[in-house]
């Protein structure tokens, strides 16, 4: 990683926190972690954004 923030004077590192940010998320889910609720919006909408279906905790 730190040989392409040099050449990209730092643009690689904003990106590749997006990219982990979203493989991160896909190893929660497939952990069985459910979202209870997001700070912006609501849980289809991130679902959208985000590109993967992520399942909702239901209340009892």
């Amino acid at each position: 990683m730190l040989l392409v923030a040099f050449p990209t004077c730092g643009i690689s590192n904003l990106v590749f926190s997006f990219i982990y940010n979203k493989l991160y998320i896909k190893d929660l889910i497939s952990a069985g972690f459910k979202a209870k609720s997001v700070g912006l919006g609501t849980i289809d909408q991130v679902s959208q954004k985000v590109g993967m279906k992520i399942p909702e905790l239901q209340s009892a």
